[in-house]
């Protein structure tokens, strides 16, 4: 079953004509936000919409309890109760929901390439008798590929079936306009092996898995310039 919580929050309203574009949040101004008030509410999210920068912050730093000091033209305000739900059963209509606003806010700033199709392929190694022996699952978008898993069975690595998966991911990434490669693998895994194959870490993130590091690397395969194609 969902968990679902609900909580009470309480927005100040300016005029209509003030509020577009203008609604800054804690997470904008965490160096002057009141952060006893947002875990109040319980969520951070306390929007006032004022008419200068100064206004904003000002609210900011007084918190909701001071709805009520603040100037005539801007004391209008709203309050609603919502609930924030748990669940490993997520509606797809609602997963829809969440994917195209985060798409529409991103054309805002990348145009058209928002709601271009994500490129999905796999690349498989299969023995004399069609058994797969290797493998790789990919994703590619906006001018990345990203390796999502790779594996070899046991007794056939060593034998240059993983740098042919790899190159054979590349090379179709690049085929279809992508200039950029990313995988991520554990200190028990294989960096070494990728690492000759020209990756190089640009992150670390220890105790993933507990007591292991796991290191994000990335490598240049082409000059493709078009951020996402449909795979046809």
């Amino acid at each position: 079953m969902p968990q679902v919580r609900r909580l009470r929050v309480v927005i100040g309203v300016a005029p209509a004509q003030q509020v577009i574009g203008r609604i800054p949040s804690l997470l904008e101004f965490p160096h002057t936000a009141n952060r006893s008030t947002c875990r109040r509410v319980q969520i951070p999210c306390v929007f006032y919409c004022g008419s200068t920068v100064t206004d904003q912050l000002g609210f900011l730093q007084r918190g909701v309890s001071s709805v009520s000091t603040m100037r005539e033209d801007h004391r209008q305000s709203l309050e609603f109760q919502m609930n924030i739900e748990v669940t490993q059963e997520a509606d797809t209509d609602d997963l829809a929901t969440i994917s195209q606003g985060l798409q529409s806010a991103n054309a805002k700033h990348i145009g058209d390439v928002a709601y271009a199709d994500e490129l999905r392929f796999a690349v498989f190694a299969r023995d004399t008798e069609g058994t797969v022996i290797g493998g790789i699952r990919a994703v590619a978008s906006w001018n990345w590929l990203n390796i999502e898993v790779i594996w070899v069975r046991e007794e056939a690595r060593g034998t240059g079936i993983g740098r042919q998966l790899l190159n054979e991911a590349e090379n179709f990434a690049v085929e279809h306009h992508f200039s950029w490669s990313c995988l991520e693998t554990a200190s028990f895994q294989a960096r070494e092996f990728y690492e000759q194959q020209g990756y190089e870490v640009f992150g670390e993130l220890d105790d993933f898995p507990k007591g292991h590091t796991m290191f994000y690397m990335k490598k240049a395969i082409g000059t493709g310039t078009k951020g996402v194609q449909v795979c046809e």
